[in-house]
């Protein structure tokens, strides 16, 4: 009978030990992520958009970026219209009217254009 026990007990330490690992894994993969963090965000004229500004730093490894997404308020959805990597701010987010926004001097229809840009950034930013 005490075999049968120690069976058991080796067995929970090994189930146990290997979910402590599994843990540790998935806590340390979480951190260091980038993070969007939502800095502003600008209804649209009529009320029914969102423009949302968000930026992202992962740290020592991955440099800033912004993205700008549109929410429709009505259905809660929300799509990327501008991302710019090696970018830390946006500078000028406005709407000219209920779908057409200008994002840093881009201008872009909300409902079928997207801004992408992989470039370094101005000196002024």
């Amino acid at each position: 009978m005490e075999n049968g026990r120690r069976v058991v007990r080796d067995k929970n330490l090994v189930i146990l030990v290997l979910l402590s690992c599994l843990l540790i894994v998935l806590t340390a993969c979480s951190r260091g992520r980038p993070r969007d963090v939502l800095v502003e965000s600008i209804p649209s004229p009529d009320g029914k958009h969102v423009m949302n500004v968000y930026e992202s730093s992962g740290g020592a490894t991955i440099d800033f970026s912004v993205t700008v997404a549109i929410k429709d308020v009505s259905m809660g959805s929300e799509w990327n219209v501008y991302f710019h990597y090696h970018k830390q701010h946006v500078l000028n987010a406005v709407w000219e009217n209920n779908s057409i926004v200008f994002i840093d001097g881009i201008r872009l229809n909300i409902h079928n254009e997207y801004y992408e840009s992989f470039a370094y950034h101005d000196a002024e930013e």
